[in-house]
């Protein structure tokens, strides 16, 4: 809350839209649509834009929530200096996925574990790698 997200397009359009905007951050969409608009939202047209876009708002922590290809390029580009990853302790069909993060380059400095419980199902870990 209180910072910028930077999210690429597919993404932001699968946020139920009575929920897009996400309340309480500045939304910034990445699309390469020139003539694109989300009502809300700043769009831009490269990650670099957009992180540039977010240091013009003197943010001091930016948050890229996804999806699979935003992701991609934050990490191939060297983009990053700090990962806060949910692993989920479970194994799930589905299209996207966060790529494989180089333990050679990334390291775990903290690590808390939530059990499942009646409002999650599934065990899972808020994880935080820094370089």
């Amino acid at each position: 809350m209180g910072h910028c997200i930077i999210t690429g397009r597919k993404n932001y359009e699968s946020i139920p839209e009575k929920f897009r905007p996400l309340p309480g951050r500045t939304n910034i969409v990445v699309t390469r649509n020139k003539d694109y608009s989300a009502l809300g939202a700043e769009v831009v047209n490269t990650l670099e834009e957009a992180i540039q876009l977010a240091k013009s708002k003197n943010e001091t922590e930016v948050f890229i929530i996804g999806g699979g290809e935003i992701f991609k390029e934050t990490l191939i580009k060297n983009l990053v200096d700090v990962l806060y990853v949910t692993e989920i302790h479970h194994s799930f069909d589905g299209d996207v996925s966060f790529p494989v993060i180089d333990k050679t380059k990334w390291k775990e400095v903290n690590r808390t574990k939530i059990p499942a419980d009646e409002k999650n199902k599934f065990d899972f870990d808020f994880v935080t790698y820094t370089k």
